[in-house]
């Protein structure tokens, strides 16, 4: 998987940025334009380093948020030894040109910016699995007559 695009909401001196990633991506700007906090925000993100509360923007009290959109998807998976694709599990995101994405968000909430992690996927449109989100283990097995 190679990550290309990281949105960062709320953090530090952004509102909102989009950084597209490329083969070779490099930031360059006058001091204290924020490349740093890119860095910060990916450092953040993949090594679960910790977030303070006064990297929370200015003024702000809505949530942190720090999205990653990874492309290159292999074309198999094991979830719990059993050998699966991110298209059977619903684990993808596609554009408005196609484009299939494994998503992952990062939402820090609250005074102490607790964190909530998320897959942002399609989810399917088929009326039978419409709350299929919602059920307790023991109903899904009904559910699926295991």
């Amino acid at each position: 998987m190679k990550l290309v695009k990281f949105i960062i909401k709320n953090f530090r001196g952004y509102k909102e940025q989009e950084v597209q990633f490329t083969d070779f991506t490099t930031f360059v700007g006058i001091n204290d334009a924020g490349k740093s906090t890119i860095l910060e925000a990916l450092d953040i993100f993949f090594k679960n380093s910790k977030i303070e509360r006064s990297d929370r923007q200015i003024n702000s009290t809505e949530d942190v948020e720090l999205t990653a959109y990874f492309s290159d998807l292999p074309s198999s998976i094991v979830l719990e030894t059993v050998p699966t694709t991110f298209d059977e599990e619903y684990l993808t995101l596609k554009d408005s040109d196609s484009n299939e994405y494994f998503v992952l968000k990062q939402k820090y909430s609250g005074e102490s910016l607790r964190l909530s992690e998320f897959i942002v996927s399609t989810f399917p449109t088929d009326e039978s699995v419409k709350d299929i989100h919602t059920l307790k283990i023991n109903d899904l097995k009904k559910f699926f007559l295991i």
